[in-house]
């Protein structure tokens, strides 16, 4: 049986010879799913999951299309599964911006709220969505690229039991996440678990916050000065402990191996980027050329929030801002659509995103308690950014 889902004018089947995979998308994006009784066209994409292969393959796939991809070994086998079909599915969007961040709507227009994992987006979306603003996403804010608007994408929210507490809410609503890693102990909240919460409609954007953390990396580490200036991270979790990509890495100016172990079956690589090279086009493109390989690849400056410290707020040049969006968003792949579109030419992606948020103000955020940061923020948006 094939799950059937819609993403913007994108049409995707979701099948599986086990429950788990369908399940999972299933809470993840109720409000795209087709119901096959009203509608039911082809799939343009079609992603078939292969847990338990025949007699003459050993490792569990994902295809799409004529391509197969080889998934991680239990516990990791789920959420790669899963992070493989979103990369699968964005790489075809072209019709929008696939910016990466939560968003909010408000009666002046939208805010996205951007930044590396463990920063608060979420936190801080669920907090504004409280105080009556729409639910956009937590996690992927589409521009359309016509249109100039910033447009919903509900899906569920991955949140922590104590993101929840911490705000005064029941740990316990929505639904648990599956087991495995990269899942952790989180639940899977739908904008309409929310008390008095809405989905918000498309806006022209109008506030972009970059949220930074606030001293000390999340496995207890602290950070330097430098290192939140200068210095970006990126972690590699490499299904082949023979891969090439740690040593290519190490080879590019600037780009410095810090550390590599085993973790549950995979490897795991961190490297430092010095701010001369973060994140260049050279390193993203050598990541994309090896996508089959690489379980996952994560990026961080900065800690997560102190929520003990007043929240900070410094202004961003709007050519900066656009720079970091471009630099994070999860379409604009060599190999997707939207790039090819563009000429496969970065530089003109740059300039119709820059053109689209010409009205935009950009700010760096440093968060605290979430209350108090969400009155920074609506104070701002009541300023007009």
């Amino acid at each position: 049986m094939t799950d059937l889902y819609r993403f913007f004018d994108l049409h995707v089947g979701i099948s599986s010879d086990e429950t788990e995979f369908p399940s999972l998308f299933g809470r993840m994006f109720p409000r795209f799913r087709i119901d096959p009784t009203k509608e039911a066209p082809e799939p343009e994409v079609l992603l078939e999951l292969t847990v338990r292969p025949g007699p003459n393959k050993k490792d569990p796939t994902i295809r799409c299309g004529r391509q197969h991809f080889r998934l991680a070994p239990p516990p990791w086998l789920l959420g790669h599964a899963f992070s493989l079909a979103l990369g699968q599915i964005f790489d075809r969007v072209s019709t929008h911006f696939l910016l990466h961040g939560g968003a909010v709507s408000s009666d002046s227009g939208g805010i996205i709220l951007s930044g590396p994992s463990s920063t608060g987006k979420t936190t801080l979306v669920l907090e504004l969505v409280r105080r009556g603003l729409g639910y956009l996403s937590d996690d992927v804010a589409p521009l359309g690229r016509e249109s100039r608007l910033l447009a919903p994408f509900p899906k569920s929210a991955a949140v922590r039991e104590g993101t929840l507490a911490l705000l005064g809410l029941d740990p316990h609503m929505g639904s648990p996440s599956p087991p495995g890693r990269g899942f952790g102990a989180k639940r899977c909240l739908d904008a309409g678990d929310l008390p008095g919460a809405r989905v918000g409609t498309p806006c022209p954007v109008r506030l972009i916050l970059f949220l930074q953390g606030g001293g000390s990396e999340a496995g207890g580490t602290a950070w330097t000065k430098a290192d939140r200036e200068d210095d970006h991270i990126i972690d590699l979790g490499l299904l082949d402990g023979s891969s090439p990509v740690p040593a290519e890495l190490s080879s590019i100016p600037s780009v410095e191996l810090i550390s590599s172990r085993e973790d549950e079956g995979i490897r795991v690589a961190r490297f430092r980027l010095s701010g001369t090279a973060r994140l260049t086009r050279t390193v993203l493109k050598l990541l994309g050329e090896h996508r089959d390989t690489i379980l996952y690849a994560e990026t961080a400056k900065t800690a997560g929030p102190d929520f003990d410290c007043a929240p900070v707020l410094t202004p961003l040049s709007p050519s900066d801002g656009v720079a970091e969006l471009l630099r994070d968003m999860k379409n604009r792949t060599e190999g997707g659509l939207l790039f090819a579109e563009c000429s496969g030419r970065l530089t003109r992606i740059f300039v119709e995103l820059a053109d689209a948020l010409a009205e935009a103000s950009f700010f760096r955020l440093t968060p605290g308690a979430p209350d108090r940061t969400a009155d920074l923020i609506c104070s701002v948006i009541r300023k007009g950014g």
